[in-house]
């Protein structure tokens, strides 16, 4: 009964553990907001108003918002929280800090800058929905996360008006002839708080009329909201059907519709106007222009000549009229007729008129010259020609190329202007809708482009703050003097796209090697640690071992190709065959792709020492021997081959030894004594090379150790080299040279290095490197016998590993 009991009691226990555990892997996998990381919105923010307490913000088109949220770290170690934003509405700016390094049981804020569009279609503008983005947070090396909604909210108005101009009326009476042209304008108005599109239209007149617009028989309209470009002029055109009957009438309405009200049913959609045209007595003068099409040049004067004819019963008295249709208002124009006065023409009587036109300064393009007038008979039917007025300057954007840019670099963009005019042309180029993080340098500012020749133009947005968005556009504009010169006028634009590549980064966190003496030919196993420390995942890179020799050569053992999420931490192992000739083993990171200067702790050196392959002597034969005499022979080899590893093994035994075998030395004269050429080569590297081991200089010039220590012995022996025993090593130096015999034992650069990190605390190994013109793997490999003598500390501080002198006297 009891073991039945027992039997029963493991039974639920082991039921308990998988409900637990089942639902732990429920709540993990179904709550994004569980772990040691949280997202939260500002306590002191007093628009977090939505139910879950997610941040609203109720902004208007076109304006800049910033949210600030609270990233806590519940873990008791500290924590890097990578953030991103995810589901930004279409037309919505908005970057967010990359990275926030929170302390264990605390909080740090972030910042979401948040630009609004203010161009539709965006549906992102829609006054009736919440606009959303999603702020995601992950922390390293926990790799827990959570989420944060960010809201916003419309806050506009949609709203227009059309009025008939002059009077701004939605209702007007006109008189007209049959046969007659002529036009009346409408003044189109944005009276809300967001940029608007509009469409007008003519509503269907049933008649043989002519009405329509310069453009078409529709126009489209964006107005911004504001005081500046709220309203658009409207000219609608008319010819009255020749058979049109006197006293009949016509009444025409035009329809404005908003695409903003229309898109978020809100607002005021449509609007409408109404003209009645009453038809009377028609005229009986018809003029007809003897050219119907004139082609002439900016700044100059042109003729313009037609006849009036007198198509009625009875003489009619003509005064002719010049009226200039171009889509805006007649300002700066001159005419001057030739007769200039009313002149009486007989029935079935033609008359020649000229006028000489004198266009405004600036006046370029196309534009209609309709020839009227009056006549105290009736009115005139009109007459119309076609002048094309080519501008002497005509400036305008070629093409903007650029990118796409580094996360953090600078963004550069080169705008070509081409002035294909006639003569020399000043112009200056401005930019605008730049996200608030840039500022904005624009070289030159202002220049002047000769006929027929380009300029570059460099539009550079220099970073303020560390909020990039991913990918903006721009506008360019192109401006040229106005024709009275008191202002600048808009001739061309263009948007420039730019695109914001974020950076990846691998760092070396260490490479292991065996710490100990390694023997020729061994084969011995590396471990190098990597982690990757950027905002995104690299699917791609290269992991190289190199080792270096004494000679600074380096010789490849080996590379492999690698990938990591962003936050990961992997090893990967490598297997090398000890070589003598190896000092020291690097490890090298290549992100293809990626410039060279904007990776960090790329690259780090482990030092190593080998041994040379000891060879044994042939055996000989035990034929004969007494067993004492083998015993006492077996331990004299035994000391020998002792002394034999301490001598290969320590410089300073080994120069000692073999010096000791040397002959009586007897001075050499002078002429005699760099006349050896061994011993002048010896002599040679030793002063290229100072404070080089006997045993390095063995390796590198490939001698026997009898050799090297017979010529060094009279080197030294004539003041031409002298040398410095350095614990196993002796190191040799050109004669004079200064040797540093401090306990401390370091080289110059290691107390250069070293005066550095304590003038500059928290340094790193980069900075180092750039701060000393050396290399990164020459900083990695002193900076590691600098800190074997436990000089230095290291500490490290996000991607960065920073270096700072230990409290003692240095």
């Amino acid at each position: 009964m009891g073991q039945r009991l027992k039997c029963s009691a493991m039974l639920l226990t082991l039921l308990l553990v998988q409900v637990i555990l089942i639902s732990g892997t429920t709540s993990a996998s179904g709550e994004f907001n569980e772990g040691s990381i949280r997202l939260d919105a500002d306590p002191g923010d007093p628009t977090t108003s939505s139910p879950n307490r997610f941040p609203v913000h109720r902004v208007i088109p076109g304006e800049i918002t910033t949210f600030t949220i609270w990233v806590q770290n519940f873990s008791p170690e500290n924590q890097t929280v990578m953030l991103k934003l995810t589901d930004i509405p279409t037309g919505y700016l908005a970057y967010v800090t990359s990275s926030v390094e929170v302390p264990a049981n605390g909080t740090m804020d972030a910042k979401v800058v948040v630009e609004v569009p203010d161009v539709l279609p965006y549906p992102g503008l829609d006054p009736n929905a919440d606009h959303m983005i999603r702020v995601e947070g992950m922390g390293s090396p926990s790799g827990d996360k959570s989420f944060i909604i960010l809201i916003i909210r419309i806050d506009s108005v949609l709203d227009h008006e059309l009025m008939i101009l002059p009077e701004f009326v939605p209702e007007k009476n006109m008189d007209v002839y049959p046969g007659q042209k002529l036009y009346f304008d409408l003044d189109l108005r944005n009276k809300g708080s967001m940029k608007d599109s509009y469409e007008i239209m003519i509503a269907e007149h049933r008649s043989e009329w002519e009405i329509s617009f310069p453009e078409g028989e529709y126009v489209q309209y964006q107005l911004d909201h504001g005081k500046f470009g709220t309203d658009a002029l409207i000219r609608v055109l008319v010819g009255v059907s020749p058979k049109a009957v006197v006293g009949s009438l016509l009444s025409v309405t035009i329809y404005s519709g908003s695409y903003g009200a229309d898109l978020f049913d809100t607002g005021t959609r449509s609007g409408s106007v109404t003209v009645h045209f009453h038809v009377i007595q028609s005229s009986a003068v018809t003029i007809k222009a003897r050219v119907p099409y004139l082609e002439v040049r900016e700044g100059r004067d042109f003729l313009l000549d037609f006849d009036a004819i007198n198509t009625g019963q009875e003489s009619a008295v003509y005064t002719p009229r010049l009226t200039v249709l171009d889509g805006s208002p007649q300002m700066g124009w001159v005419s001057i007729f030739n007769p200039d006065t009313p002149q009486l023409i007989p029935a079935n009587e033609r008359m020649e008129f000229k006028v000489k036109v004198t266009p405004p300064l600036g006046a370029n393009g196309f534009f209609s010259m309709v020839i009227g007038g009056m006549n105290v008979n009736g009115l005139v039917i009109d007459s119309e020609t076609l002048v094309r007025i080519k501008p002497l300057t005509n400036m305008s954007i070629r093409s903007v190329e650029g990118g796409p840019f580094d996360k953090d670099e600078e963004v550069k963009l080169l705008l070509i202007v081409e002035n294909s005019g006639y003569v020399s042309q000043m112009a200056m180029v401005e930019g605008s809708r730049i996200p608030s993080c840039y500022r904005l340098n624009i070289t030159p500012s202002n220049f002047v482009i000769a006929a027929g020749m380009t300029q570059t133009v460099i539009i550079s947005l220099e970073l303020k703050e560390n909020l990039q968005p991913a990918s903006f556009q721009m506008d360019l504009e192109l401006l040229t003097p106005s024709a009275d010169d008191t202002s600048w006028v808009m001739v061309d634009s263009i948007i420039g796209d730019v695109l914001i590549r974020e950076l990846p980064n691998i760092a070396i966190l260490s490479l292991d090697i065996p710490n100990r003496i390694l023997q020729e030919g061994e084969s011995v196993p590396m471990n190098v640690t990597l982690a990757n420390t950027g905002p995104i995942d690299v699917d791609n890179f290269m992991i190289v071992l190199y080792e270096v020799t004494f000679s600074n050569s380096r010789v490849e053992i080996g590379r492999m190709d690698a990938k990591l999420q962003s936050g990961e931490v992997s090893s990967f192992w490598f297997n090398w065959t000890a070589r003598p000739s190896t000092r020291s083993i690097s490890a090298v990171v290549l992100l293809f792709g990626v410039k060279e200067d904007s990776i960090l702790d790329n690259e780090l050196s482990e030092e190593i020492h080998v041994d040379s392959l000891k060879v044994p002597s042939e055996p000989v034969g035990m034929d004969g021997i007494r067993p004492g005499i083998m015993a006492s022979g077996i331990a004299l080899s035994i000391i020998f081959a002792g002394l034999a590893v301490v001598v290969v093994s320590s410089d300073t035994f080994r120069y000692s030894f073999f010096t000791m075998m040397i002959p009586l030395y007897s001075k050499l004269k002078p002429e005699h004594l760099l006349g050896n050429k061994l011993r002048r080569r010896i002599y040679v590297y030793v002063q290229n090379h100072p404070g080089e081991h006997f045993r390095s200089i063995l390796v590198n010039l490939n001698l026997k150790n009898g050799t090297l220590a017979h010529h060094l012995y009279t080197l030294e022996k004539e003041n031409l080299v002298r040398s410095h025993r350095e614990g196993l090593y002796r190191r040799f130096y050109p004669a004079g040279f200064k040797i540093d015999e401090s306990p401390m034992d370091l080289t110059p650069l290691q107390r250069k290095m070293l005066e550095r990190i304590i003038n500059m605390p928290g340094i790193s190994q980069k900075e180092l490197s750039e701060e000393m013109e050396i290399s990164t793997s020459t900083v990695n490999y002193n900076i590691k016998a600098i800190k074997d003598k436990r000089l230095v500390y290291m500490k490290k501080d996000g991607k960065f590993t920073k270096l700072y002198s230990n409290d003692m006297d240095t």
